[in-house]
């Protein structure tokens, strides 16, 4: 029996943990026990087991129990003891970090105490040291086990052990080729396998060699995160599986080996790192692609039919059976051999005849016809043996509808099977008009037509969606529609889709070759989403050898590609894809690519968007080889993988031909990522007017533009991104760079790198980042560019770090200068990151004038306008040049100013944009006046000669407009001048009596002074010069302010003297006194009119004088007795104070009087009156009469005459 309180038992177990075998364990405390009848007697570590332990105070198992355990798994330890006691203690110490004691945190375990048998869960923390290390169990009875020094109780051992710590490993390798699988084609195809880690870690990377047939074709990496015992599918690549046109025919052995699992030299289990699949593609595949009649059409009646085939796999043809039905009838099989139709090769075989009777209405007889063993063996793709279609006697040029009722086809593959197999009687266009619906089935047009008639297929709805064409495709008849060989065919207002998926290998919807005019409008494609990249068997339209072609205003979506173009034997091809949308796309948007063997060519690619959505990520957007122009495109979404020549716009050529140049102009690139946005090879190229925004996330070493063995110009472009080449120009020693703004922020990548370039000019470069601006190996000229960087280095010149002074005399030699003569460094402000249109003018900017004329190219090109197409006048740096306007807001009005005066000036207010300066000159009369360059014109001592018609002409920098003022007018007074004053008055009782003046006030006529209020007038009436009366407008006064004073109802009180003062700006005068009395009306004649005696026929006049002491005028009116006379024939001057009387007669004869009256009054007087008294001539009353005498008789004569009295008359005779 034990005396449990004089004894205790301590079991300790402890791991040593060694860095390697090679190295020698760390010391340890020495430790012993006591043994007696309690012991440990076992130890089980996991799956390891010590088996049966004798009695012995010290135990050392460190080399023959040397337990494994993986990081981070949980294990059970178990220790047996000889006998139970409940004092009975066991611990465990484990050195973890192997540094040669057990006193660290986590490195002692204390077991359950639960009978002879004591156990304990120990998880292997993840923060081990792997390798052999050491480790300690004790007992001890009653007391708490220490790792150290002898036992102090009677009973107990101490056991010494080497437990393995294994570090857990993945274990790669592959276990399937899933792809490609049967059946699969020759041709290139993407390779996959199944990745299993069979370790007992995660995997989070591997690289995979794979081989073809031994040949190393590449290592695919993989990143990801695969659990133990899980597998996942890799891509490892594209393969192109073919043979020699004569064989062998052997299956293709792809080898796939394992390395660098988790970047370990070696994975957990080496042994099957290599796999090796054999696979086969199909070797004897046929099947019928058309059923024909004779070539030039047929009409009813017995005709000789044809079958078309097509070998689709790589071995020759040499026989095949076809089976062939009628509307349902089966018709005599035909074996044919000795046949030699190589791969991907038709041959039309004859079947025999057939009698077609005439169908009415209209229709096709239906065609059944399918191959089967080709070269004798079972055909290895029946999908696509059979033909199924119709024919019937050749149709006539017309219109036609298909589906609904009363159609004459039920089907565009009806209607195009039909004209396929018959064909078309005579020159014409044929038209199908396709209703509404959807339409399943593959559409066949390889039949030319000896007369090359159009033929259209026009939805019968301007909705595209409204009209569905549908197929599923397969690899061997990889389309929805085929178009071969034909001309003119137009598809217009309708929706293609392909109905496959990925899986079903085989995605293209128009496959086009050797077709002269493919038109294809408002159409809308639906490709298969998520189509592999790099792959023509997803292209929605492959075009290839096909010209003209037409693509507009239709939308793309989905597929690898959206229009896929190889050309390799057709010269001069036309190509037009305006107004499109491409959406989706895997791969690329459009794919045209024009062998070296071509002459000439004429691709247009213009106003399409390229965008990304959802699905697979695109590549590209336009890849395009030889000529092309590519303009006014929109790029979204796209994201490059790390391949060099992937870019969102890639041109590549052979040649550097200007007679077939690349032209990329005013595309917007934005939104993409991790991908070249321009990047030209080997052409002669315009680079003009685009707008490139991308960031890269990884350095792949992309740039915004990219140029490689090119010559040409790139200008006019705005470029911003982040961690990215703003430009890269590679080997161009003939590109020159003008007009661009290039904004990055990049702390790797300058934001320009010429390997080698030609001119760099007026350019601005800025980099926000702390990478030097321009990086430069070569260039033949670089001037009037502004550059900055937030970094130290401004220029890296082949790895020397320059400013700008020493950039400039970096020629070496004296007298040699360097680069940039005329560059400045400055921020220059943009309106954001993402729009480099100038926000703030700067001096800097303006380098002027022109560098180049028409003669110049491209370069002329470039600077005749800037990035949004205004013509450049001023040539600022950067793609923008600003186009300023001087906006005059106000002007001041002119000066009337007084000789000597001063603060007199002139202002305009003007504004421009840009935060630019204005320039100002003001002119006088015309001419400059010299030093007067402000906007305000100061006047401070005003002189005569200062007067006159100012203007200010105001402009910017540049060749900014002038805007002038308006002509102001200068003008210096002199001091006010009376000129005239009215005399003293007089005025009439009760009468209106008036005072006046004349003056020149401030310049002016003293009437226009006091219109524009630019004087003072004030009238008094003197009294004795202290006590003047100033005088105010009353019923008395008017005009009191003015140069005229009226006063009203004139009395004697009111008489006296007058007088105004007058303030002008120049000064204050006044006027004279002017008298004012009361006024004496009467009359008085001076001369009274006369009697008059004269002869008949006589003028006669008379004449009175009338006076006044007033100051009225006299008026007169002659009258004859009381009748008032008037002016005419007879009278004249009847108002005035002599009347004349014409040629008086006796009628005449009268008394005259004439009245005076003073004007504007009642008061007047009639003078004395005149008596006129005409006198009569001599009258015969007795006349001489004939009288007859003799000669020397006296005779008498007698006359008698009467006249006015007292008149003597004389006789002659």
């Amino acid at each position: 029996m034990k005396n449990y309180a004089r004894f205790s038992m301590l079991l300790v177990i402890a791991f040593l943990w060694n860095i390697s075998t090679s190295l020698t364990q760390p010391s340890y405390c020495s430790a012993d026990g006591s043994c007696g009848e309690e012991f440990i007697s076992k130890i089980v570590f996991g799956d390891y087991d010590t088996g049966d332990l004798d009695c012995e105070t010290y135990v050392n198992l460190k080399s023959d129990y040397v337990p494994r355990v993986d990081l981070g798994k949980k294990y059970t330890f178990t220790a047996s003891i000889t006998y139970h006691y409940s004092a009975d203690n066991i611990t465990l110490w484990i050195d973890w970090n192997q540094n040669g004691d057990f006193t660290d945190s986590g490195e002692e375990y204390v077991l359950k105490t639960d009978g002879t048998t004591r156990t304990l869960e120990i998880d292997i923390p993840m923060g081990a040291k792997p390798g052999l290390t050491g480790a300690r169990a004790r007992m001890e009875y009653n007391t708490s086990p220490k790792p150290c020094g002898n036992s102090i109780s009677d009973w107990g051992n101490v056991v010494d052990f080497t437990v393995d710590v294994i570090e857990p490993l993945p274990a790669a390798h592959i276990t399937a080729i899933t792809s490609p699988t049967k059946p699969w084609r020759v041709g290139t195809n993407n390779i996959t396998a199944t990745l299993r880690n069979s370790g007992d870690l995660a995997m989070n990377k591997v690289d995979i060699d794979w081989y073809i047939n031994d040949v190393y074709q590449g290592t695919s990496p993989w990143t990801g995160n695969l659990a133990v015992n899980s597998t996942t599918s890799v891509a490892l690549g594209n393969y192109n599986f073919d043979y020699p046109a004569s064989g062998p025919w052997n299956a293709f052995q792809v080898k796939a080996v394992v390395k660098n699992a988790n970047n370990l030299a070696q994975d957990a289990d080496p042994s099957n790192d290599s796999y090796t699949a054999s696979i086969s593609p199909i070797l004897n595949d046929v099947g019928v692609i058309g059923f024909f009649g004779p070539a030039e059409g047929f009409g009813p009646g017995v005709t000789q039919v044809r079958a078309r085939v097509r070998n689709y796999a790589p071995k020759p043809l040499t026989s095949v059976t076809i089976n062939w039905a009628m509307d349902g009838v089966d018709q005599t099989p035909v074996t044919l051999t000795g046949l030699n139709i190589a791969r991907d090769e038709v041959a039309d075989l004859v079947l025999g005849t057939y009698d077609f009777y005439a169908k009415s209405p209209l229709g096709p007889f239906a065609v059944e016809c399918a191959t089967s063993n080709p070269n004798g063996i079972a055909d290895e793709d029946a999908s696509n043996d059979e033909y199924i279609g119709g024919i019937g006697p050749s149709l006539a040029a017309g219109y036609y509808f298909i589906g609904a009722t009363n159609s004459q086809f039920t089907s565009p593959s009806e209607a195009a099977s039909y004209i396929n197999s018959s064909g078309v009687f005579g020159p014409g266009k044929v038209t199908f008009e396709v209703r509404p619906g959807t339409y399943t089935g593959q559409i066949v047009l390889n039949s030319p037509l000896p007369n090359k008639n159009e033929v259209e297929f026009i939805g019968g709805s301007s909705f595209p969606e409204n009209i569905v064409l549908a197929a599923n495709t397969t690899a061997q008849n990889n389309f929805v529609i085929l178009l071969e060989g034909l001309e003119n065919v137009t598809f217009r207002n309708m929706t293609i889709r392909n109905n496959n998926n990925v899986a079903a290998g085989a995605g293209v919807i128009v496959s086009a070759k050797n077709a002269k005019g493919l038109n294809f409008t408002n159409v809308t494609f639906m490709g298969v989403a998520n189509s592999p990249r790099n792959n023509p068997g997803f292209a929605i339209m492959d075009v290839s050898n096909c010209s003209p072609i037409n693509v507009s205003h239709c939308n793309f979506n989905n597929g690898s590609v959206g229009i896929y173009n190889f050309v390799s034997s057709i010269n001069n091809p036309s190509i037009t894809i305006g107004n499109n949308d491409f959406a989706n796309f895997s791969w690329l948007g459009v794919r045209n690519q024009i062998m070296p063997n071509v002459v000439g060519s004429n691709v247009d690619i213009s106003f399409n968007t390229f965008s990304y959505l959802s699905g697979t990520v695109p590549v590209g957007g336009i890849a395009s080889w030889n000529s092309t122009t590519i303009a006014n495109n929109e790029f979204s979404g796209i994201t490059g993988t790390g391949a060099p020549n992937e870019a969102v716009i890639y041109v590549y050529h052979a040649t550097q031909n200007p007679n077939n140049p690349a032209e990329i102009l005013s595309n917007s690139i934005v939104g993409c990522t991790n991908i070249n946005g321009i990047y030209v090879v080997g052409a002669h190229t315009l680079i003009d007017k685009n707008y490139v925004n991308i960031s890269q996330t990884i350095n792949y070493g992309y740039a915004l533009i990219k140029a490689e063995n090119a010559s040409g110009a790139i200008g006019n472009n705005q470029l911003s991104g982040s961690n990215i080449y703003g430009m890269n120009l590679i080997n161009s020693p003939d590109l020159d760079v003008f007009y661009n703004s290039v904004l990055t922020d990049n702390s790797f990548y300058p934001t320009i790198m010429a390997s080698s370039a030609g001119n760099i000019m007026r350019n601005i470069f800025m980099n926000m980042g702390t990478a030097p601006v321009l990086e430069v190996g070569m260039v033949e000229n670089s001037n009037q560019n502004i550059f900055y960087t937030n970094g130290e280095t401004l220029i890296s010149d082949n790895g020397v770090d320059r400013d700008l002074e020493s950039w400039q005399n970096q020629g070496g030699g004296e007298g040699e200068e360097g680069y940039d003569q005329d560059s400045r460094v400055e921020f220059i402000e943009f309106i954001n990151t993402a729009d480099l249109h100038i926000k703030i003018y700067s001096p800097s900017l303006l380098f002027g004038p022109a560098l180049f004329d028409y003669t110049d190219g491209y370069a002329y090109t470039i600077e005749s306008s800037d990035f949004d197409g205004l013509n450049r006048i001023s040539y600022y740096a950067g793609s923008h040049e600003l186009t300023l306007s001087v906006a005059l807001i106000t002007q001041s009005e002119g000066i009337v100013n007084c000789v000597n005066s001063t603060d007199n000036y002139i202002s305009v207010t003007s504004a421009i944009g840009y935060d630019a300066p204005m320039n100002y000159q003001w002119y006088k009369d015309g001419v400059p006046v010299p030093g007067a360059t402000d906007p305000i014109l100061f006047f401070n001592n005003l002189q005569h000669h200062q007067a006159g018609l100012y203007h200010a002409r105001i402009g910017g920098p540049g060749a900014t407009p002038h805007v002038y003022s308006a002509p102001v007018t200068v003008y210096v007074l002199r001091p006010t001048e009376i000129t005239r004053y009215s005399d003293n008055g007089f005025a009439e009782d009760g009468g209106l009596a008036t005072l006046w003046f004349e003056a020149h006030v401030n310049g002016i006529p003293i009437e226009d002074a006091i219109i524009n209020d630019e004087v003072q007038v004030q009238w008094y009436n003197y009294i004795d010069g202290t006590n003047d009366k100033l005088l105010v407008n009353d019923n008395k006064f008017a005009g009191v302010r003015s140069n005229y004073l009226t006063i009203r109802n004139f009395v004697g009180r009111d008489e006296g003297e007058y007088y105004a003062i007058i303030t002008g700006l120049c000064g204050t005068v006044q006027t004279k006194y002017m008298s004012m009395e009361l006024e004496q009306l009467g009359i008085a004649y001076t001369q009274q009119p006369e009697n008059i005696d004269e002869c008949v026929g006589t003028n006669v006049t008379l004449e009175a004088m009338a006076t006044t002491q007033s100051t009225k005028k006299i008026t007169y009116l002659w009258s004859k007795g009381t009748t008032p006379l008037t002016n005419n024939a007879k009278y004249s001057g009847t108002t005035t104070r002599s009347m004349t009387i014409k040629g008086i007669e006796a009628a005449d004869a009268g008394a005259y009087s004439v009245t005076a009256t003073l004007e504007g009054t009642t008061v007047s007087l009639k003078s004395a009156e005149a008596v006129v008294a005409p006198l009569l001539g001599p009258t015969i009353t007795q006349d001489l009469e004939d009288t007859e005498v003799e000669e020397g008789e006296q005779i008498m004569i007698q006359l008698v005459a009467e006249s006015n009295p007292n008149e003597v008359l004389s006789y002659t005779l």
